[in-house]
């Protein structure tokens, strides 16, 4: 029996397409960018805290307290629980006691039994000895630490302040306005503290049956949206274009700038300096003419009788004298040419010289005149006679 070798090129071509159509699968996936979807982000649980004093001060009203605590979980914290926060319950008198109840994990279908719950847990504590704050206060610091969101719902009396809040103050007052009714009707005081990251952000005092307000938490910024990738694309790589080769240009000769032959140069004069000169001490002061008395020519007196004297004794000249007079020496004018100056000088010592020769003449001929002896009338008629 004869067998033959069964055909092997359908086997090949089947696997030739399989690894093709593996191939496209691989590269339309490849080329599909991922779908992201901005999910928001989950809301941070919050956590609740009750606080609840138990001392012998509360006996009285223990009743009202866990009507108000059950009403309370009932109604879903005034609508502030959610799905997935959390409830923890202390009780405290001189000390705390914590870690006595299980947490509980909120849920909108579990409120009738968490309310029930934590109203159980209240009927089976012991009211007695006195309320003291200071433990719960040193806990609660640590807690309000770890928590991102938590509200504190502390039940009292209001008999004990509060201390290491920013808040000490009003809540005191508080308790200080409404403790009078509170004690008539046996109600307790329910205070709502939050804090948020480790910091308080709000309080407020309630007094029950009256309904409860809670203060608002600050807005949270909204978180960014991751924006969506984008597909890569694949482009295929063009050629660079290469650059053109530079052509060597010689640059072209400046041209030389025309000389214009410079305008003429018109000669002036110089310009004297308008400034003063300085007085010379060279300069000639300025002569005054003396001033001579004026001689009165008056006619001669009758001759006398001849006296027997014949010789009479001459008579001497008397000489006349000119007064002396100091000069005086006027300053030349600055403003003045000096030339002109000097011109006006020269003349002024000449008309002076002249001056001076006249007056000087006319003294000489007075007295000439008056030194000439007269002969008597004897003598002249002797005279006449011939010898």
């Amino acid at each position: 029996m004869n067998f033959s070798p069964s055909n092997p090129r359908p086997t090949g071509r089947r696997l030739v397409a399989t690894l093709v159509l593996v191939w496209l699968t691989h590269s339309l996936v490849a080329q599909t960018p991922a779908v992201r979807t901005n999910v928001p982000p989950k809301p941070v649980a919050e956590r609740f805290l009750l606080i609840v004093d138990t001392s012998a001060a509360m006996q009285k009203r223990a009743a009202n307290v866990e009507r108000v605590v059950g009403n309370l979980f009932a109604g879903s914290v005034g609508d502030q629980l959610h799905r997935g926060d959390t409830i923890g319950v202390w009780t405290y008198t001189d000390d705390l006691h914590s870690g006595q109840f299980p947490l509980q994990r909120w849920a909108p279908q579990l409120r009738e039994a968490i309310a029930r719950n934590i109203v159980d847990f209240l009927k089976s504590r012991k009211y007695g000895k006195n309320s003291r704050l200071t433990p719960v206060m040193v806990q609660l610091k640590n807690v309000v630490a770890d928590s991102d969101k938590i509200t504190v719902l502390l039940i009292s009396d209001g008999e004990e302040a509060l201390t290491g809040t920013p808040y000490d103050a009003p809540i005191a007052e508080a308790y200080r306005t409404g403790a009078a009714d509170q004690r008539k009707q046996q109600m307790p005081f329910l205070t709502v503290l939050r804090a948020v990251k480790g910091k308080f952000v709000g309080f407020s005092v309630n007094t029950p049956p009256w309904p409860v307000e809670f203060p608002v938490f600050p807005v949270e910024p909204k978180p960014v949206a991751a924006p969506a990738a984008l597909p890569e694309v694949k482009t295929e790589l063009s050629p660079k274009p290469q650059p053109a080769p530079k052509l060597e240009t010689k640059p072209e000769p400046k041209p030389t700038p025309k000389l214009e032959p410079p305008p003429p140069q018109i000669e002036l004069p110089p310009v004297l300096a308008t400034t003063n000169p300085p007085p010379t001490t060279n300069v000639a002061p300025a002569i005054i003419p003396p001033v001579l008395p004026v001689a009165v020519v008056t006619s001669p007196p009758p001759p006398a009788p001849p006296l027997a004297v014949s010789n009479p004794p001459p008579v001497m000249p008397v000489p006349v004298l000119a007064p002396k007079t100091n000069p005086v020496v006027q300053p030349a004018s600055t403003a003045e040419n000096p030339e002109r100056t000097s011109f006006s000088l020269t003349l002024l010592v000449v008309g002076s010289l002249l001056l001076i020769g006249i007056v000087a003449g006319v003294i000489f001929w007075k007295l000439r005149f008056r030194s000439k002896p007269r002969a008597s009338l004897i003598t002249r008629s002797i005279d006449r006679d011939p010898k």
